[in-house]
This record gives C-alpha cells, structure tokens and sequence, in this order.
C-alpha cells in the first residue's frame, strides 16, 4: 500500500524536479538565435548548478516511468473488462519519456564535438533538441486527453479535474500541431498546464489510494474510498 501511494506522488515530484532540473540547467545560456552564442556555450561546458539541474532533469523522467506504471495500474483497474483508455494514457506516456530523451542526444554529441562545429552547425542541433520538445509537449497531451478520460468514466477523481484534463489535452494537442506545422511559433502554456494537471491527479490519486485487499471488480465504475475510511454498501 505505501509503495503504491509513492509511485502516485511520483507524477508530482517528477513535474517539480523536471521544471526546477530545467530552470537550473538553461541558468547563464545564451539566446538560441545568437549562433555565436551557442556555440560559446557548448565550448564552455556545464557550470555545477546547470549539471545538477540536468540531473534533476534526467531523475525527473525516471519518476514519470514510476507514475506512469502506477497510473496504470490504478486505471487498469477501475475499467471495464474491454476498456482501452488505460492503455492509451500509458503508451502516450512512453512515447514521451522516449521522445524527450531521444531529444537530448544531439545536444550531447554538440558538446562531445563542441571544438569541430561552426556556429551554425551548433545552433541547428540545439533546435533539433527544441523540435523534440514540441513533439513531446504534442504527445503529453495525448496522455492527459486518455488519463482525463479514464478518470472521467472510472470517477477516480472529481469530474471538474477529470474535465479540466480532457480541456487542456485538447489545447496542448493544438498548440503541439501549430508547433509542428511552425516551431517558432510554439505556445507552451498548454503543455505548462498539462504539468499541472499531472501535479494535481497525483495528489488525489496519493490521497485517495484504495486500501490493501479492497479490488476494484471490472465491470464497474470505480468508487473510490480515502484511505483509512470504511466502504458502505
């Protein structure tokens, strides 16, 4: 029982670690669209706090692996016995973790091969690394819109929460297709809500876990009890 209350606070501590690993690591860079710049960057190397703040960043989607087995798990059983929308959050969930690391392999050959690169050459890989972000904050919202849905039929949390995922899936789908079509012109708001929208389902799926030897039988809508208080019939 405590093991899966912390695998579903994961998701929280997983968005904290991604978005504080991320202001440390982008801490003293230069702007993107200063070729020069970039380059100078990747010569420099990583200062302590932008290597801790990496760090925290990689760890961060190790969480997201935890959550998304736990979420899993916690949806998969509140379904039916033909229900599909588990499954679909959790492959969108891989397919993200995949896509955001793919994303930072070209940023760690730039580095490896900093001193042999032009300016120009630096700063395409750093947006090759911009693109998988867009890609990704694309297939986040596929994963909410599915975890939204399915906690919106299984009733695991309040229907206004589960309504609001299923709002800012749709927004950051948009948002994550206008940034394919035209990267420039990404918008990050939706994704940034998509966070939050993750932060505030693990809390209530942590509060709310199931006691220990309590199924959830298929078939059924999920009734979900606070831990600690008494099932009625």
């Amino acid at each position: 029982m405590r093991s899966q209350r912390l695998a579903l606070a994961s998701g929280a501590v997983y968005v904290l670690a991604i978005l504080i690993g991320n202001g440390l690591a982008e801490a003293g860079t230069s702007d993107g669209d200063d070729a020069a710049a970039v380059l100078a960057d990747l010569q420099r190397g990583f200062s302590p706090v932008q290597a801790f703040g990496l760090t925290l960043e990689i760890l961060g989607f190790a969480l997201f692996l935890v959550f998304l087995g736990a979420l899993y798990r916690t949806l998969r059983r509140a379904e039916t016995a033909d229900g599909w929308l588990a499954a679909t959050a959790l492959g969108a969930g891989l397919v993200t973790v995949a896509v955001k690391i793919s994303s930072v392999a070209p940023a760690l050959a730039a580095r490896f091969r900093a001193d042999d690169l032009s300016p120009e050459l630096a700063r395409t890989m750093e947006d090759i690394g911009g693109a998988g972000f867009v890609i990704s904050g694309y297939t986040l919202g596929i994963f909410v819109g599915a975890a939204a849905l399915a906690t919106l039929v299984t009733r695991l949390v309040p229907r206004w929460l589960a309504a609001a995922g299923v709002v800012v899936s749709v927004l950051t789908i948009a948002a994550g297709t206008a940034g394919i079509l035209d990267p420039a012109g990404y918008v990050p708001v939706p994704f940034l809500l998509g966070l939050v929208w993750i932060v505030a389902v693990s809390v209530v799926l942590t509060v709310r876990a199931r006691p220990a030897g309590d199924p959830i039988r298929p078939g059924r809508p999920a009734e979900v009890v606070p831990a600690g208080a008494a099932r009625t019939a």
